[in-house]
């Protein structure tokens, strides 16, 4: 028994659903992200205000960092004074920095990607950066298919009436490779919408058919999804731990014995593990297939999580993620 549950986690480990190196090889990094986001789903269009904060091993006057190749920049500031930058949009991942592919199944990470040298007066290890931008999200949501061998034709980024969906690999944000940054999010959508993410929801308010809801990351994270739609949310309890269900209005019926499930699951793990490492765990119904699991909730496709055998199988393998995957992560490297 004890060498089966040894085997089980360390497969839980390999199969997170984030893929990205925890460990920074790279000169630079950001530690903390605070972004402003306004979502227009009819012009599929996402306004972005970032502060981010970077640090350096060498005192240099540029910085290169990932951000969308169609990213329509407006402001960018180095310490509060405008700066000259170039957006290379043929930028080549494997020049960048260090190495940043090792082989050519890598290289589809940064398809979306462009880098974004911005210049500075003089050389600096640490400071803040803001960026004002515009990009749109058009991925096709209708080829989208996932199995145990496809996720999901890797939509990375769409807004538009079903929704939104925006991943790392869509470089809605600026990137420093290796990163784990926190984050501070403040996201504005009209108010029959609701965003969900990782972390811990600080406010969620409406005002003039507008909603505003902010969430706040306070762990170090290799990277952050923006995930909404039409949700109804029903909430429970296990401990101090927030438990949700994310779920269309059609599929609430399911919501109880999701939020059941989830509670034993967690007692369960905690006995076999330890301590659940976030303050709550949800489950989020997404408007095309997917089976992801991200630091402190899941996002099920709608036929996934009608499928009755779910509950008592693939849900208990995303929530053990919380652990291995989404909290402890892979040092690829040097192992573990």
């Amino acid at each position: 028994m004890k060498n089966l549950l040894f085997l089980f986690l360390s497969l839980s480990i390999l199969l997170s659903c984030t893929n990205q190196k925890p460990v920074n090889k790279y000169d630079l990094s950001i530690s903390q992200h605070k972004l402003k986001v306004q979502i227009n789903q009819a012009k599929h269009l996402v306004s972005v205000e970032d502060h981010f904060i970077f640090q350096s091993a060498k005192a240099g006057v540029s910085l290169s960092f990932l951000i969308h190749k169609n990213a329509q920049l407006q402001q960018v500031e180095f310490a509060g004074q405008k700066v000259d930058y170039q957006l290379n949009e043929q930028f080549a991942p494997q020049t960048f920095g260090a190495k940043l592919i090792e082989n050519m199944e890598d290289e589809e990470d940064y398809k979306n990607a462009a880098e974004l040298k911005i210049n500075l007066p003089a050389p600096v290890k640490t400071g803040e950066i803001f960026l004002k931008y515009t990009l749109t999200a058009t991925d096709s949501v209708e080829k989208a298919a996932f199995s145990h061998e496809y996720l999901a034709y890797q939509v990375n980024g769409f807004v538009g009436e079903k929704g939104v969906f925006l991943s790392p690999s869509y470089y809605w944000y600026a990137e420093a490779p290796g990163s784990q940054p926190q984050f501070d999010l403040d996201v504005t959508i009209p108010e029959n919408l609701y965003i969900v993410t990782q972390g811990k929801l600080i406010g969620d308010s409406v005002s003039d058919g507008l909603r505003q809801i902010i969430w706040k990351v306070e762990y170090p994270t290799d990277g952050i999804h923006l995930v909404g739609s039409h949700y109804e949310i029903q909430q429970a309890k296990y401990k101090d731990i927030d438990i949700y269900t994310y779920f269309f209005p059609e599929t609430q019926e399911l919501a109880p014995s999701y939020l059941q499930a989830c509670q034993r699951y967690l007692a369960m793990y905690e006995k076999m593990i330890g301590p659940y490492p976030f303050s709550k765990f949800a489950v989020v119904e997404n408007f095309f297939p997917t089976g992801y699991g991200m630091p402190s909730y899941t996002l099920l496709g709608s036929t996934i999580i009608r499928l009755p055998f779910i509950i008592y199988t693939s849900l208990g393998h995303e929530i053990t993620h919380n652990w291995w995957g989404n909290s402890v992560y892979v040092d690829y490297d040097r192992g573990n």
